[in-house]
């Protein structure tokens, strides 16, 4: 997706479903920028060896989360799959698709340490617009992740809208004190599979 026009916007897109490399796994919030960074490092050793090309930025999707840690994906978005009768991807790494669809994105610029507030802002913005989204909370590192502390970080957050009927969102990222360090729990841009954060009715997952 295009930049924000206006950082401190809400924008209403939609995203484009893409072919990416998926290594997923489970964490402890203490331990999720270098969780994150091992996760993209291995995807990225695996697809430059294949000869296959990135296209798009790191993407996670947070599946489940709880207090101590949580269930994510890491995408990262490539041009075409490896070519017929290449090796197998690594046990740990698989193909699939980014999520598509209606979004919101919010955007988060700043240390990594200090997204939590990003996290409050955006449930506070959907419980004020009674908007219900899925239980999955999408990153999308506009520039990469390199530690908590990093000022310059900048991240898109997506939350999807389900149409009523749906089943109900899990707990947002805000619903259980995360560390210093990482964004409150959800259970799950460019994107990628169709399960990453886990965060309640308005929270990111």
């Amino acid at each position: 997706m295009p930049p924000p026009a206006n950082a401190g916007d809400v924008d209403e897109v939609v995203l484009p479903e893409k072919l990416a490399a998926i290594a997923g796994g489970r964490a402890q919030w203490d331990d999720i920028v270098r969780t994150l960074k091992d996760a993209f490092g291995k995807l990225r050793n695996f697809l430059d060896g294949a000869g296959v090309k990135i296209a798009g930025r790191p993407v996670v999707l947070f599946l489940e989360t709880d207090d101590t840690g949580f269930r994510y994906d890491a995408l990262l978005p490539v041009e075409t799959a490896p070519a017929a009768g290449a090796a197998p991807p690594p046990q740990g790494i698989r193909f699939g698709t980014t999520p598509s669809g209606k979004a919101l994105r919010f955007v988060h610029k700043g240390p990594y340490d200090e997204i939590d507030s990003t996290y409050e802002a955006i449930t506070a913005y959907l419980d004020a617009k009674a908007i219900t989204v899925r239980d999955m909370f999408i990153e999308e590192y506009a520039t990469d992740l390199t530690s908590g502390d990093n000022a310059g970080l900048e991240v898109y957050i997506y939350v999807q809208p389900v149409e009523a009927g749906a089943p109900p969102p899990a707990a947002p990222p805000g619903s259980a004190p995360p560390p210093a360090s990482a964004p409150p729990p959800a259970t799950p841009a460019e994107p990628g599979t169709d399960a990453p954060k886990t965060p309640e009715a308005g929270a990111p997952q």
